[in-house]
């Protein structure tokens, strides 16, 4: 046993946990960093003291179980929500902040109001909340209330500059954020949404399902945003909640007038019809800029996203890519109504101009794939 595994498992005292806790790294074992938390975790007395060094080994550790970590401080708030004092909700704030859960960091924010006035650090929380669920308008305007209070605080400067400057890189028709049903928004895909991307794509079926690369850590989805946006051909966006944030993510690359779908919702929100209704946002979306066939795929035994498809009017095409990618079925969702040859045209001229590896068997009435000029998706410089 190491020794840290020694103090983790003789931990007496406040002062052992958050030694343990503030040796808490990247390499640091599962379940070693996940026993000082759960001590932590134990009373609420415990947490009042520990949260700082808490969000200490949140910030280092991208493994620790930010789910499972939330709960508890739920159960202990509603356990005991009269003994709870100003300095242990904000901790709440904060800790239930880090681990991406903006319903209870609001929470806990709106009964940090009722104790006393907000701090700056309080109103800049909240901005990030707002920014996390699609407002940045909302989160602006905190920001210039904390610059009018605090006009040297760099932090509210950082902030406002960032999301401004972010702002004013959306332009139409593609790269603006998108009004959906139940509180959902379509936005830009950006370096911002990196961290609560990557503890969404947490579950490796994500990338098994849809041929996206493994996102195990908050740099890796960082490099991969960057990757998706230096790419012409694609407009990726972000699916957001306006009460929880980030909840998955939708790219379309465009060529000619065909655009191919890729989606995906996260660990946490699967299986509440958040798939369906995001492949309908996207599709407006991509008829409203000029697409006329939206194209798609999905493996043979992934019925569930097949299903979701179908439901939405994709309808299956009647070819398949040749060995070793013949395990997917290729869906259509035109504009218009087009003959079925057409479509399997239309699918092969977008697969050779936007160079997708994939080789499909030519048709018996077409000798070469059509040659429709690529139009690449209009890019600020700034992005």
């Amino acid at each position: 046993m190491s020794a840290l595994q020694a103090v983790v498992s003789n931990a007496r005292s406040s002062a052992h946990i958050a030694h343990a806790l503030m040796s808490v790294t990247a390499s640091t074992p599962t379940l070693v960093s996940a026993g000082a938390v759960e001590m932590a975790l134990q009373s609420l007395d415990r947490f009042k003291t520990l949260w700082p060094y808490m969000i200490l080994a949140l910030r280092r550790s991208h493994r620790l179980d930010r789910k499972h970590i939330v709960e508890e401080l739920s159960r202990l708030w509603s356990e005991a929500p009269d003994f709870w004092d100003v300095d242990s909700v904000r901790g709440l704030a904060r800790v239930a902040h880090s681990c991406f859960d903006i319903g209870l960091t609001r929470r806990a924010l709106q009964a940090l109001r009722q104790l006393q006035a907000p701090t700056t650090h309080d109103l800049l929380l909240e901005a990030h909340c707002h920014a996390a669920c699609g407002d940045l308008q909302q989160a602006i305007g905190l920001c210039r209330t904390v610059l009018e209070r605090s006009p040297h605080n760099t932090q509210a400067a950082s902030l406002h500059g960032g999301w401004t400057h972010r702002q004013q890189g959306w332009h139409a028709p593609w790269h603006v954020q998108v009004a959906g049903p139940d509180g959902l928004w379509l936005e830009p895909l950006h370096l911002d949404h990196g961290p609560a991307l990557a503890w969404q794509y947490r579950d490796p079926a994500i990338a098994a399902k849809t041929l996206l690369p493994p996102l195990g850590h908050p740099l890796e989805a960082s490099d991969w945003i960057d990757h998706r946006l230096s790419d012409r051909h694609i407009v990726p966006y972000a699916l957001l909640h306006r009460e929880h944030g980030f909840i998955g993510s939708a790219e379309i690359t465009v060529s000619g007038t065909e655009g191919f779908l890729c989606i995906w919702i996260g660990t946490d929100w699967q299986g509440q019809g958040l798939g369906r209704r995001m492949v309908k946002m996207a599709c407006e979306q991509a008829f409203r800029c000029g697409i006329e066939t939206m194209l798609t795929a999905a493996y043979d035994d992934n019925k569930a996203s097949l299903r979701v498809l179908r439901g939405c009017g994709f309808a299956d095409v009647d070819i398949r890519a040749e060995v070793p990618d013949h395990d997917r079925t290729f869906l259509c969702l035109p504009s218009r109504p087009l003959a079925s040859d057409e479509i399997v045209r239309r699918l092969i001229g977008f697969a050779d101009r936007a160079e997708t590896g994939l080789v499909f068997p030519m048709p018996a009435s077409q000798s070469a794939a059509p040659d429709l000029q690529s139009q690449p998706i209009e890019r600020k410089e700034e992005q």
